[in-house]
């Protein structure tokens, strides 16, 4: 037996080169689903997550899975023994894997497995040192995706028949974690059109999880561009009181302006000037339209609320249109340095652009409550 070890890396391998026979004349993986083909959903989801590059397998109807995925940075591998069944797609997407890299099968007819499961199972391969793969499950039954160690790749290039990666799972039960997670959708692929209707159709309620139509009714643009607008008016209040509050008590402005939360953060004024830099940089780099760049030359009150006017003027000139649909393109962060990262369009959103606009957002609040100005929650949140 091949004894693991600590993978270079993870690759998605999403397997969308069968005959889907099952479904009659449709190709499943170009069902719509939420307004986009199937296939996109489960791509999306695999560049979503920390996985390093997400490599396509496709086959049947090649051009129009390609197509279907068009504008999103994934690598094809073309199966041309994709009549042989799924194992010639496993065997396919392994012998495109490099030798010392991790690999992630994500099944493109399973739309409902996130980002959030794949990254799960990257931290359980990474946390467990020696094992051979860990596989999604959910109430205890083992499901998809499985995510296999780099020792595995000889075997799964050996793969071919009905059964793909199976025999393999068999051979390692015991080296393969069982990995529970909270998502029913690990165990729900679509095979039959029984199986679209039954899964699109049935109603949502606290107990079964929410179908994708459900969870992506959500656009980038709502997701976005009026969030940073409420955000940034709350903030425009919040130092109008504090103003005040400083003239009320004859406290010289520059107090609150050069405070900080702690000795090494920021002061208020460069805590608003970030803020204000995620706001106009994340809505800019969404609708892809030229980035506007100040000079952060700001020191007074007045300085800070007519930078925010700026940025309120700039971002409520962006368009759903200009946004909605740009969840796969490539954004990269301080290209060319050590810190270099590549994100898609949700991504980058959802889990760098939002989460940093509202740390420096709350830090300015939070700054200006410590040092005795009188806001609260409804001060922070704003008008909704």
């Amino acid at each position: 037996m091949p004894v693991a070890s600590e993978p270079a890396g993870v690759v998605a391998v999403v397997l969308a080169a069968g005959l889907s026979r099952r479904m009659g004349a449709s190709n499943k993986l170009l069902l719509p689903v939420a307004g986009q083909a199937m296939v996109r959903h489960v791509v999306q989801a695999a560049l979503a997550s920390r996985c390093g590059k997400v490599l396509v397998v496709i086959g049947h109807e090649a051009g129009n899975v390609r197509q279907a995925l068009s504008g999103l940075p994934v690598e094809f591998v073309l199966n041309k023994d994709y009549r042989e069944g799924i194992g010639s797609s496993v065997r396919a997407g392994a012998s495109a894997v490099s030798d010392r890299q991790a690999v992630i099968f994500c099944l493109a007819d399973m739309p409902g497995v996130t980002a959030g499961v794949i990254d799960q199972l990257v931290d359980a391969l990474h946390g467990n040192p020696g094992v051979m793969g860990c596989q999604a499950s959910y109430q205890g039954k083992r499901g998809n995706p499985v995510l296999w160690a780099s020792e595995c790749l000889p075997q799964l290039r050996e793969c071919g028949g009905d059964e793909g990666a199976r025999p393999l799972l068999r051979q390692y039960r015991e080296q393969v974690i069982a990995l529970e997670t909270c998502s029913e959708w690990v165990m729900v692929d679509l095979d039959t059109p029984e199986d679209y209707r039954r899964v699109y159709n049935r109603p949502t309620s606290r107990s079964r999880p929410q179908t994708v139509e459900t969870f992506m009714t959500i656009s980038l643009y709502a997701a976005s561009i009026p969030v940073f607008k409420q955000m940034l008016n709350a903030l425009s209040g919040v130092l109008t009181k504090a103003e005040a509050h400083a003239t009320a008590k004859n406290i010289d402005p520059s107090v609150f302006l050069q405070a900080r939360l702690a000795p090494d953060m920021f002061p208020l004024v460069r805590q608003v000037q970030i803020a204000v830099d995620f706001a106009k940089g994340v809505s800019a780099r969404l609708a892809e339209i030229e980035l506007p760049k100040y000079d952060d030359s700001e020191v007074t009150f007045a300085d800070l609320q007519a930078l925010i006017s700026k940025v309120l003027a700039f971002v409520d000139g962006i368009k759903p249109e200009q946004i909605d649909g740009k969840e796969g393109i490539e954004i990269i962060t301080r290209q060319g340095t050590p810190k270099e990262k590549r994100f898609t369009g949700q991504a980058y959103l959802l889990t760098y652009g939002l989460p940093q606009f509202f740390f420096h957002v709350t830090t300015a609040y939070a700054i200006l409550r410590h040092n005795g100005v009188e806001v609260g929650k409804r001060d922070y949140m704003g008008a909704f």
